[in-house]
């Protein structure tokens, strides 16, 4: 079966359609449901003065991950300072819940 150039060219725009299609309606979803993209330095300014980034020397620029919010919450403690390691020159200090955090401090310091 031999498909005509015209068919061929009607067949990929409809693709095409379909797909621009599917990626609005992703879109749509996203906006109904009031969900907006946060970026890591919101995250960052969020956690401000209840976490601080040590870093072994100021040379180098921390890795920090996406989901730090939810290492954060997942590893505070009520009475107790927690340290997770986020790398080999790079570890979190996560001050606990009962600690009333200085609003001063740098996020970022070396260890």
């Amino acid at each position: 079966m031999k498909l005509s150039k015209s068919a061929i060219i009607l067949f990929i725009s409809l693709l095409i359609s379909s797909l621009n299609v599917s990626s609005q309606s992703n879109n749509t979803k996203v906006e109904k449901q009031g969900i907006s993209p946060v970026t890591i330095e919101e995250k960052l300014h969020a956690l401000q003065g209840t976490i601080q980034i040590q870093v072994r020397s100021m040379r180098y620029k921390p890795s920090i991950p996406y989901n730090i919010d939810e290492i954060v919450e997942k590893n505070r403690k009520n009475n107790d300072v927690v340290y997770i390691e986020l790398g080999t020159d790079v570890r979190l200090k996560i001050f606990p819940k009962s600690h009333v955090a200085d609003k001063k401090m740098e996020l970022i310091s070396t260890f």
